[in-house]
């Protein structure tokens, strides 16, 4: 039975091989397992987003994911400043890889997303909230969530409490925005 750093080492070498470009073994790696997938278009994908992972994975539900994956746009949309028409990246997290997003950034639309983050942070609070942002908004992965938020020192245990907590609070948040 191959290892993951074996299986990782024969995709690269595969790549390569064929004229593919293809990311490095070592960033394959560090990226986790299943952290990577290959698209119809044979484009090498890396998946970071734990709501993306989750969601190849078939962890989460096609819900589940729409809508994490609406707040993600919400987050970046409510980050822009409509005066420099600049991102504030600290607030933004980096995302914005969301199709929401869309191409053309307006004042109102800006506003209209600032209103609703707020509102939507007044709505859910505590834990749910703080989950949410941290893997929507900042992209940790689980097993950050899972040590940071549920005190599991354990790899194996952080990452489960990690993604258990998020499907809760996804669904929580499904079911806030479908009220």
């Amino acid at each position: 039975m191959q290892t993951a750093a074996g299986t990782v080492q024969a995709h690269v070498a595969e790549r390569e091989r064929t004229g593919k470009q293809t990311a490095t073994a070592d960033r394959l790696l560090r990226a986790g397992e299943g952290a990577y997938e290959v698209t119809p278009g044979d484009v090498q994908r890396i998946l970071v987003a734990p709501l993306d992972r989750l969601f190849k994975d078939g962890r989460i539900t096609a819900r589940e994911h729409d809508t994490g994956d609406w707040f993600r746009a919400l987050a970046y949309m409510a980050a822009i400043d409509p005066g420099t028409m600049s991102v504030d990246w600290n607030q933004a997290g980096g995302g914005g890889a969301s199709a929401k997003v869309p191409a053309v950034f307006t004042s109102q639309r800006i506003a209209d997303a600032r209103i609703e983050y707020r509102r939507l942070e007044k709505a859910i609070r505590g834990v749910i909230w703080i989950v949410l942002r941290k893997a929507l908004i900042h992209e940790h992965s689980l097993a950050e969530i899972g040590r940071a938020v549920f005190g599991h020192d354990n790899d194996r245990d952080a990452r489960a409490a990690g993604a258990a907590g998020f499907r809760m609070a996804l669904a929580a948040l499904a079911d806030w925005r479908e009220r």
